[in-house]
């Protein structure tokens, strides 16, 4: 929009014997963040890091946060390159005081390693071993229980087959046994299912 029209809009007001006054404005300048130290300690939590490749995939995601009393930059590497370390040019990690900083890693596939965190001197000032694991294959489940009222107890072990993508059908296998301590009698099944 031109300033032309306003311009003569304010030369005609004034003209006429009006006054304009132009509201007063204050711009102040954002405050700087805080100065940057040189962290002493920091903290990798969890302690151990874990993750699993998912069932049908060949890369996994890895998560974990880091914790500074101190605001800081800090350097994360991992002993393994098949951990890598996403949106941090230079593996450089800015941490800010009494905050939680996540970090999440690719792993370029199921294996274990140390990750690292150096200060911006250089110095080693935290590390934790990680483990991806690969893809499960199977899950498995027992149970046992024991009614003292009837006095029987039963177990049961189930074992079923992880699906490598939604369509594959879903096979598992069931294994009970039951004993009743009154009598001595045991009994058992054994079942299998599949749902697609």
């Amino acid at each position: 929009m031109s300033k032309l029209p306003l311009l003569l809009a304010g030369l005609l007001w004034s003209a006429a014997g009006a006054q304009f006054v132009a509201p007063q404005v204050t711009v102040t300048p954002a405050s700087a963040p805080p100065a940057l130290q040189v962290a002493q300690t920091v903290r990798i939590q969890p302690a151990r890091p874990t993750a699993r490749v998912a069932a049908g995939y060949t890369t996994g995601s890895l998560t974990l946060t880091l914790f500074s009393e101190v605001p800081a930059e800090v350097g994360v590497t991992a002993s393994d390159p098949r951990l890598v370390l996403r949106g941090a040019p230079g593996n450089k990690v800015r941490l800010g005081a009494y905050a939680l900083t996540s970090l999440n890693f690719v792993a370029l596939e199921a294996h274990e390693g140390t990750l690292e965190v150096r200060n911006s001197e250089g110095r080693l000032i935290a590390s934790a071993p990680y483990v991806v694991a690969p893809a499960a294959r199977v899950n498995q489940s027992a149970s046992l229980n024991y009614s003292p009222r009837s006095r029987q107890g039963t177990l049961s072990y189930s074992l079923s087959k992880v699906p490598a993508t939604g369509l594959d059908p879903r096979i598992s296998l069931n294994v009970g046994v039951g004993l009743d301590l009154d009598t001595g009698t045991a009994g058992g099944n054994v079942g299998v299912s599949v749902s697609w």
